[in-house]
């Protein structure tokens, strides 16, 4: 088995699964999403073989980026997890590894850094500090005072930023770096760790 072969077979799955979506479904925007998956599988499918002895249409590198994209929109939709199809595409791949001589690759855990948010200006950050808790400077503050300046800023420079990190559910521990003259917080998601 290629690989090109074993994500013929993967295709020839999700378009099972496409195929019951599109009977089940009946909102405009899903629809057409699901069509348009459909139409991916089904050329890949067209357009490539299981057997060695027929040259495929679609190249190697082509068939992975389209099958990237189709397990990209179903799992954006829900249709499809990550981990679920680790395990279910996983021994295609090896054994399109072995088949083809190649080493099979070692195992990657997807890590997602923590967020690291910048305060640049420190004149201004001790501005604020000095303000709103009536010290001297900022170094004078506890790390959770800090943070709630620190949040100030952010949720007025980056407003996007903060409300994204909050829908993911990052806790927004305090964790500074003081370099020079610029302080960094650090947001982390506790679900990813």
């Amino acid at each position: 088995m290629t690989i090109t072969q074993a994500s013929r077979k993967i295709f020839q799955t999700y378009l099972i699964k496409l195929d019951n979506l599109f009977i089940e479904d009946n909102s405009p925007q899903l629809t057409n999403q699901i069509h348009q998956l459909r139409m991916m599988c089904q050329t890949v499918i067209n357009n490539t073989s299981m057997y060695d002895n027929i040259t495929p249409k679609m190249t190697e590198d082509k068939v992975s980026r389209w099958l990237g994209y189709v397990q990209g929109m179903m799992t954006a939709n829900g249709w499809i997890t990550v981990a679920e199809e680790r395990e279910n595409t996983r021994p295609l791949f090896h054994k399109a590894y072995a088949d083809s001589l190649m080493k099979k690759p070692e195992s990657i855990t997807a890590k997602l850094d923590d967020i690291v948010f910048h305060i640049i200006d420190m004149n201004d950050f001790n501005a604020r500090c000095v303000k709103k808790f009536k010290v001297r400077t900022y170094k004078e503050l506890p790390k959770e005072k800090l943070l709630k300046i620190g949040f100030k800023i952010m949720k007025k420079s980056k407003p996007l930023v903060y409300k994204t990190l909050k829908k993911l559910n990052y806790t927004f521990t305090f964790n500074t770096t003081e370099d020079k003259d610029m302080y960094s917080f650090i947001f982390v998601n506790p679900r990813l760790k």
